[in-house]
């Protein structure tokens, strides 16, 4: 599994993180389960954004691209998940790889990152230097 750095503080006081690249569809279904969890504690969730309809929309439509899902946990309790996948363009006749939602095609399944209200703001600082590293 690809490393990814969280911060060598905590998210919260006194509470660790520990971030997870998830790249398989084996490691994925390892946090189904969890996966829904969290994201019935997301505002404004859909069904969009269940495993079920992601995974299914995967094993569909995945072809020439890579899942880099970043899991947030506090101690081992997955507490925020960013659904995310690589996928490479060609734009002006270079290739680059460019990181979106999971699912994200020329149109739109809603996507979001799969946070709880209590977590949200540290998540997205973790997210982001997730994202920068």
């Amino acid at each position: 599994m690809p490393e990814v750095h969280a911060s060598s503080g905590s998210f919260a006081p006194g509470v660790p993180l520990r971030v997870e690249c998830i790249t398989t569809v084996d490691e994925w279904r390892g946090i189904s389960s969890d996966w829904d969890r969290v994201l019935r504690a997301t505002h404004g969730y859909t069904g969009l954004q269940s495993f079920d309809f992601l995974s299914t929309w995967w094993e569909c439509f995945s072809a020439g691209r890579s899942l880099w899902i970043l899991a947030f946990y506090r101690d081992t309790q997955l507490v925020g998940v960013a659904p995310l996948q690589i996928v490479e363009r060609r734009i002006l006749g270079k290739t680059y790889r460019i990181l979106q939602f999971l699912a994200m095609t020329e149109d739109i399944l809603r996507p979001t990152v799969l946070f709880s209200e209590e977590y949200r703001p540290a998540l997205f600082a973790e997210l982001s230097r997730a994202a920068r590293d």
